[in-house]
C-alpha cells in the first residue's frame, strides 16, 4: 500500500506520508473506526462534520496521525470545534456505529464497490448518474451539464489573491494541487501565486508528508 500511495502521489500531486503504513504495523485492523468517528461528528453538526472529514484525511494521508485511534479522533474533533465529551459518548454508546452501519447498508444495496463513488441526482425527477472511479473536476462538471443542461450556470472563479485567501480560510490549509484544480490553472502557476502570498506575509507553509500545506499566517 505504501508503494502504491507514493506512486499515486507522483500522479495526483497531493501530499502523502506513506511511512504511516509501515509504522502502524499490525495494530491497524480496519478503516471502520475512522468512519464511525465521522458519523459521531455528523450527529453533532452535519456541516461541521464535512470539515472534520477533511481533517481526518489530512491527518492520515500527510501528517502521520493514526486516525483509527479514538484519542486521535477526539483530538481532531475538538480542534475542528466539536464537543469532545459528546463526541466520545456517541462513539462509546454505539450510536455512531449504528449510523455508520446504515450507510454500509445503502452502499451494499446500491452495489457500490469502487472508491471514490459518486451519485449525481436530479431533484425534479430523480434521474441519477453514477460513477465508481476517479474523474477530474472538468469531467465531473461535464456530467453535471449532461444531467441538467443549461440550468446549471457555473460561478466564475478567478485566481485573485482575495479568492485564494478565502479558499485557504475556508479549509484551514490547502495544497497547491487543490488551488490549481479549483481555479483551473497549472500546478506551477498555483504554486507561484501561493508563494507570492507567503512573501507578502499573508500565508505560511507547513511541511507535511512529501510536500507542504499553505495556511493563513499566524
Amino acid at each position: 500500500v505504501a508503494a502504491h500511495w507514493e506512486e499515486a502521489s507522483r500522479r495526483h500531486r497531493m501530499l502523502v506520508d506513506a511511512s504511516i503504513f509501515t509504522d502502524m504495523g499490525r495494530e491497524f485492523k480496519s478503516t471502520y473506526p475512522a468512519c464511525i468517528a465521522f458519523k459521531a461528528a455528523e450527529l453533532q453538526d452535519p456541516e461541521l462534520a464535512k470539515k472534520y472529514l477533511r481533517r481526518l484525511r489530512e491527518a492520515a494521508a500527510a501528517e502521520h496521525r493514526f486516525i483509527h485511534k479514538v484519542e486521535v479522533q477526539a483530538e481532531l474533533a475538538e480542534e475542528v470545534g466539536f464537543d469532545r465529551e459528546r463526541f466520545l459518548a456517541d462513539i462509546e454508546s454505539g450510536r455512531a456505529e449504528k449510523e455508520f452501519r446504515k450507510d454500509l447498508a445503502i452502499c451494499r444495496d446500491e452495489e457500490v464497490s469502487g472508491f471514490p463513488s459518486f451519485a449525481i441526482r436530479r431533484v425534479s425527477d430523480g434521474e441519477t448518474l453514477r460513477f465508481d472511479f476517479y474523474m477530474s473536476s472538468i469531467a465531473m462538471i461535464e456530467q453535471f451539464h449532461r444531467l441538467v443542461g443549461d440550468e446549471l450556470v457555473a460561478r466564475e472563479l478567478n485566481p485573485t489573491k482575495e479568492n485564494i485567501l478565502a479558499f485557504v480560510g475556508k479549509y484551514g490549509k490547502v495544497a497547491v494541487r487543490e488551488v490549481g484544480e479549483l481555479f483551473m490553472i497549472a500546478f506551477g502557476d498555483a504554486r507561484e501565486k501561493l508563494d507570492a502570498l507567503v512573501e507578502e506575509g499573508k500565508l505560511e507553509r507547513q511541511q507535511a508528508g512529501n510536500g507542504v500545506f499553505y495556511l493563513k499566517a499566524s
